[in-house]
This record gives C-alpha cells, structure tokens and sequence, in this order.
C-alpha cells in the first residue's frame, strides 16, 4: 500500500532513536567525567530517556525514517542536521520544566548534537560504501573491471564531462559485472583543467580533442580501446568530431543508456548502444525555466491543433507531464488523433483528455470547440508543412495553413482566450516556396490581430528542420540506405538547421511562459538552432553509421534543388531586428506588421481565390502580401485551375498598397 510503514523503515527509525540516546549518554558521562563530578544513576537515565522519546517523536514526524540508506545524499543530511537541531530545542525546555535542568550540564547539550548527527550520519555513508561502492568487496568494484576482470568485458574509454560520468558509473556500479561487462580503461574529459584527476578510481586520461593520441598511449600499454562511449553532454560539433576521429581508428562509437535504462529487470546485461543520427546532430541542453513553463500550464485548459503530427503529439506530452486540468487534442487524421489519444491515456492515467475529431478549416466548428472547450491556452500546430506537396497544391495549402490559421487566431479572439501559440518556420523568411509564404502570411495575421486587441496574447514561434519529422530528411536517409541507396541529395552545399523534437517544443514552452516584452506587439520569437548542418555530410555520417562506405557501398546522388527548396534556410529577416532575451535558447524578432484593417480585405480575397482553386490569383496575392518570396513562376499548378487572366483594377490596386 502506498506511504505504508515498513520494517526497513522501523530499524531506521529505531537505529536514530538509539542513536539519539547513545549521543546523550557519551555527552553527559564526558560532561561529568571532565569536571570531576560523580554520576548519579537515575538522573543519568531518566535525562537520556527523555531525550531518546523526544527524538523518536521529531525524526518520525519529520521523516528522517524514510530516506533509503542506500542513496543517502546530502539532502538527507539535511534532514537529520534539521532533526537533531528540533530534538534538541524541544528536549531542553521540557528538562527544564522536570528538573531545572539540574541533571544535565548545559555543556551535554552542546555535545550531544555533533555526536547525534555524527553517529545517523556515519551509518548511512558505511551502509552505502558497503552496499553500492563495495567498500570492503574489492573484487566487486570498478577496480575489478578495470585491472583484473574474471570474466569476457568489452573494454571501453568514457567520453563525457565529469558530472556526467560519475552519474554513469555510480549508477552502473551498483549493477555488478554480470549485469555491467564493460571494462572501463579511463575518462576522456571535455574539460581542460580536469587532467590527471580521478573520478571513482578511473583516471582522467585527457581532453576530447586529444582522443587519438589517448587511444594510442593506451595501445602501448597493453591496453587496447574496443569502443568509445559519450556520455550526456557531448553532442553536436564535439560528437560530430569525435565520430569522425573515431572512424579514423577504427574504433566504433557508442552512447551509454539513460539512467533509467539501467534499471531493467536483474539478470540482463546493460547494452551499451551505438550512437544515431540524433547524438551527432543534438546539441547541449540549454536551461530552461521549468518552474515557469510549469506555472505557465499546470492547472490550465489546453487546446492543440494537429495534436497527432510531429510537433501536435510532442507538445501534448510534454504539456499533459505539467499537469493542466484538461487537454483537448484536436486534429484531421483518424488514426494520428486515435495513437496520440491512446498515448496520453495510458501515460498519464489520470489526466483528464478530450479528443476532437476535426478541421482548422471549419471556421464555425472551430468556433464552437473554443467557445465549448474555453480553453485557457491554444496551441496551434495543425499545418500542411511539405513543401513539394504544398507546391503541388497551392489552394489547399493556402485553405489550411492561412485559412486554418486565420480561423484559429480568430476563435482564439472571439472566446476570450488568454494565450494562442503558434508554431511558425524558419521557411517563412524569404519564403521560396508556396509552403514558406503561407505560413508568413499566417504570421502577418496573427501579429495584426496581436496589435489590434490586448485580451489575447500571440505568441508566434519560429524554428527549423525537427529531426525525425514525418516528410523530414533523416527518416528519408534511413529508408535509402536500408534499401541499399541511392541517397539523394539535392546539392553538396545545401545546409539546414536541425534540433529534435524535444528540444523543440521544450523551447516553445519556454517562449510562451516567459511573456517576453514585445510578444504582445506581434514579435516573432526565434528558436535558437545552433549552426546549419550541410545535408550532404549528414548523409555520409549515416551512411558511415550504418557501418558502410559512401560512394562504395551506397551511392550519392545529387539531385538539384526542387521547387520552392532554398540552397541555404535563414530564421529571420534583415528588417527583422533580432533582440536577445533572458529566456536561455530563444531570440525575439521585431515584427514586420500590417495593420489588421488593410490587411484584411486581401486575406478575404486571398480565402475566396484558393476556395475557387484559381491557383494563378492566389499565386499573385501572395507575392503582394509577401514581397520578399522568390517562388518559380513555372512551378506547376493544380489542375483545378480557374484563374481569370486578368485580376479586377480594384483587388490588383488594393493589394499592392500592402508592403509590410
């Protein structure tokens, strides 16, 4: 039964009291002997029972009982630093009310408190020395694996900041060699002043861009290096580096598991993973708010749009991990709605989910969901979002990512909800493709209504490439390379920027909680994405991390660019003012506005053309409302195209005087 009271729990709780009475005793016997004075008996004992009950009624009702010896930490210390302090305090006026205190030297009181803290204190480090550092077990120690192992281990180079490592191998210790048969032969550091040290006698062998000259010392010492394993905290350009030096070796590279993953059932041997694409493209974890993001959403009604994409189905993790009272899920796929309804349902059983079937396009559903819902914060990430789809079918792209994004702010406005989100791209920056400009066309109208009312607050959120995104390259890559390739890529020098998923939405959560100055003028805020990764070497890391050759065993083909892809993404645009923030990962753009009531006739007329299918009207709205998009003026066009030769004198005037 869950808080129930356990027989471990009641020898901790008897040892402290034992404690308690023993630290008295030393305390009063040491305060007579020093002065000379003879000890009576029975004030002896009755001053270190009344001490001994007072003590067992603090540290239970404190719960000092409750910390598991095995992980005793400095928080527990605390604990029992707070416990002894409160005994002590209690003990004394009560002695003082039974005898004056005339049994007990004040000098005692003093004394007892270090020796009481020293003797809980004590018990529990040699408990865990014994139990998870195997003080007095030597063969069983990380010594053991290092030196003189018993059995066939994979010996292993440990690549990671020190913090890190030494989570990973206090963690792993505790699993024995049978679970655990790796032979750890040092640290790599990724730090420059750590030379020479050691963390759980494991030696600090040197710096990450040392790691050749490392392995071949190594070597010459009989010691041979079977694989290299990071640990968190080495990601991105260092892992990237490192990857490529280890292929020079001959050495593969692995990733330890997350702590977590080292707790499986006992018996099975942990399984030190090769590294994927995500390790080498990741980057360091920024610092994030968490206590605001949680303030942000906890207790909060929360609505999300597209809620089974991508983006839709990481934000309603992270969103129902932050407990709001209620998630609606809305979005236009069957089955992603049913997978992300179930996901949330059996991950967090007792939060409370709605799940809407539905579409950003119906204006008046989506009307009535809000107002139905009154959601207290609308995330909006339902979106057409590939860019050769969206050029093949401009009028839908314009009906979903324009339209469905007009009709959200809109119901957002309408209903009185405080905060709408909404998830933008780094493609609406000098958009080149029909997919790019709608979504900056979706930007403009949220930043219009943003300056034109104050009771909802817009926050607009733009990043790149998410890695492992439906339609994204990496799972493209992946498909190629099982298939035997070719992989194409489209030029050698094109570049994106990449983050994963989590990361993503994480920094949107951060953005929208932080209620930066300027958001409620429209400003865009911008992800932070690191440095832009050429496609072309991504290519060559996965192909060398499925363990082939590129140009040999799968074949490179280049491509060109498609219609509407640019050679090179950008986040914002030059008459964007970028303006740091306090808020770690993510920068605010000043907003390029258009005011909502001349903005607003050309979304109509924008609306009316793509409803009509006259993809040739549409095409020419957007390039007014959007000056800066370069699109191809041979991309096909839908079939379904009824475009008029010629626009009225009147839309074609009314539109060009829009120069945001």
């Amino acid at each position: 039964m869950k808080g129930a009271f356990k027989p471990i729990m009641a020898v901790s709780l008897l040892h402290d009291a034992a404690a308690a009475a023993l630290a008295m005793g030393i305390a009063i016997y040491v305060r007579y002997f020093a002065a000379g004075d003879p000890l009576e008996l029975q004030p002896f004992v009755m001053s270190v029972a009344l001490y001994t009950l007072v003590s067992l009624s603090v540290f239970a009702r404190l719960g000092v009982y409750r910390g598991l010896w095995r992980y005793t930490s400095f928080q527990d210390l605390g604990n029992i630093l707070k416990a002894v302090t409160f005994a002590t305090l209690i003990f004394v006026p009560l002695m003082f009310i039974v005898s004056r205190l005339d049994f007990v030297p004040r000098g005692a009181v003093l004394i007892q408190w270090p020796i009481a803290v020293g003797l809980m204190v004590f018990s529990r480090v040699l408990y865990r020395a014994i139990v998870t550092e195997d003080l007095f077990f030597p063969l069983r120690t990380f010594g053991r694996l290092r030196d003189a192992p018993f059995q066939k281990v994979t010996s292993i180079l440990l690549v990671g900041p020190a913090e890190n490592v030494d989570h990973f191998v206090r963690e792993a210790g505790r699993l024995g060699a049978q679970r655990f048969p790796y032979l750890i032969l040092g640290i790599v550091d990724v730090d420059d002043n750590q030379l020479g040290a050691e963390i759980r006698r494991l030696r600090i062998l040197g710096h990450v861009s040392e790691i050749g000259a490392i392995i071949e010392t190594l070597r010459r010492q009989g010691r041979t290096a079977e694989k290299v394993v990071i640990t968190g905290g080495v990601e991105g350009k260092v892992a990237r580096r490192l990857f490529d030096e280890c292929e020079r070796l001959g050495l593969p590279l692995a990733r330890t598991p997350r702590l977590t993953d080292l707790h499986v059932s006992d018996g099975v041997p942990i399984n030190i993973q090769p590294v994927d694409i995500r390790d080498l493209l990741g980057r360091s974890q920024k610092a994030l708010d968490r206590d605001a993001m949680r303030r942000f959403v906890s207790g909060k009604r929360v609505l999300v749009t597209g809620a089974g994409g991508t983006i839709g189905s990481e934000l309603t993790r992270q969103i129902a991990q932050l407990k709001p009272e209620r998630i609606a899920v809305l979005d236009y796929s069957e089955f992603n709605l049913y997978e992300i309804d179930l996901e949330i349902k059996e991950r967090f059983a007792e939060q409370d989910v709605a799940s809407i079937f539905g579409d950003v396009r119906e204006r008046d559903r989506l009307e009535a969901i809000v107002r139905d819902f009154k959601p207290d914060i609308v995330f909006h990430a339902a979106a057409m979002k590939h860019v050769p789809i969206v050029e093949e079918h401009v009028s839908d792209g314009v009906l979903t990512n324009v339209y469905g994004s007009m009709n959200v702010a809109d119901a957002c406005v309408a209903c009185g909800v405080p905060v709408m989100v909404m998830i933008s791209t780094d493609k609406a920056v000098n958009p080149s493709s029909i997919m790019g400009a709608t979504k900056r066309v979706a930007e403009l109208h949220c930043q219009a209504l943003a300056r034109k009312q104050d009771e909802t607050r817009f926050v607009i959120v733009r990043f790149g490439n998410v890695i492992g995104s439906t339609g994204s390259v990496v799972p493209l890559f992946q498909r190629q390379i099982a298939h035997g390739g070719p992989v194409t890529v489209t030029d050698a020098e094109t570049t994106r920027y990449f983050m994963t998923t989590k990361e993503a939405v994480e920094l949107v959560l951060s953005a929208a909680s932080a209620e930066l100055p300027g958001s409620d003028l429209g400003h865009v805020h911008v992800l932070d994405m690191g440095d832009p990764i050429k496609i072309d070497d991504l290519a060559r890391r996965m192909i060398r991390l499925a363990g082939l050759k590129p140009g040999e065993d799968v074949e490179i083909k280049y491509t060109g660019l498609r219609a509407g892809e640019k050679l090179h993404e950008v986040l914002f645009h030059d008459q964007e003012e970028l303006q740091p923030t306090p808020t770690s990962g993510v920068m605010m753009a000043a907003a390029r506005v258009i005011d909502y009531e001349r903005l607003e006739p050309s979304l109509e007329a924008l609306i009316a053309a793509a409803t009509n299918y006259e993809n040739g009207t549409v095409l020419r709205i957007l390039r007014t409302l959007v000056p800066e998009y370069v699109g191809d003026d041979a991309t096909p066009l839908a079939s379904t195209d009824h475009t008029p030769e010629k626009t009225s004198m009147e839309e074609e005037n009314r539109v060009r005087s829009l120069n945001p």
